[in-house]
């Protein structure tokens, strides 16, 4: 069973009245998804106008914050009390690219909601965490296919990871449960089993010295290049912590 809602997220009254069919159809909601975004041609901050930067900042971010708001005060209300939150922050949040000035800055601006919303959900069993995606199969990103402008100031065509790889990603993440918080695994196969399942065919697990985030990265052409076109997933401090 699916409920389709047309909405504007920039638009707080859109919001409330999708918050309002959930609650009326289901009684509760569980898990929130965070994908809705934006992007622009490769602009120069110098060429960049007002108007395509204020947009931007409300489709990529105040949307994100409309929504997680609305969710984070149902998960708090409903019994049994709490959520889970997953943010799509895209890996343009560590990694920018050259001409992306408005879309890293919002990007970057996620993952700071996205911690905030971890600590502040701690008391009421909600959990957020983040996946940061890099190119996905889509009609979105054909052009990445084609050559995209990197650092070294060349165009080259870069790898796009299988929409079901993404997808199987937010899945895991949602199957885990709330008051869980990744450790150290040995291998990717071990936290995949930890989860009851493998993780997403094709990714690899690196893991940072602590407290850095948990990595998924795509097994592709460019191994070790300077963007990841995989994706990452934030490491998540999640409701085991004790509440106050």
């Amino acid at each position: 069973e699916a409920l389709v809602c047309p909405a504007d997220l920039t638009r707080e009254d859109d919001v409330a009245r999708l918050f309002e069919e959930i609650q009326e159809g289901y009684g509760r909601l569980d898990l929130l998804f965070n994908n809705a975004g934006a992007g622009l041609p490769p602009t120069n901050v110098d060429a960049m106008e007002l108007g395509d930067w204020r947009r931007i900042v409300d489709i990529n971010l105040n949307a994100m914050f409309h929504v997680s708001r609305d969710a984070f005060r149902m998960m708090a209300a409903q019994e049994p009390q709490g959520g889970r939150i997953v943010n799509n922050g895209s890996v343009s949040a560590a990694s920018p690219r050259p001409g992306s000035v408005a879309y890293t800055a919002t990007k970057h601006a996620v993952t700071g909601l996205t911690k905030s919303l971890s600590l502040d959900g701690r008391a009421s069993s909600i959990a957020a965490g983040q996946i940061d995606y890099g190119n996905v199969v889509s009609a979105i990103s054909a052009g990445m296919a084609v050559g995209m402008p990197q650092p070294d100031g060349s165009v080259r065509p870069e790898p796009r990871m299988d929409q079901r790889n993404a997808a199987n990603a937010v899945h895991y993440m949602a199957s885990l449960p709330l008051g869980a918080e990744p450790r150290e695994p040995q291998d990717a196969s071990a936290k995949g089993a930890a989860a009851g399942g493998a993780p997403p065919a094709g990714l690899r697990l690196r893991r940072p010295p602590s407290p850095g985030p948990w990595y998924f990265s795509a097994l592709g052409d460019r191994g070790g290049a300077e963007r990841t076109h995989g994706f990452r997933i934030i490491r998540e401090r999640l409701a085991n912590y004790p509440k106050p």
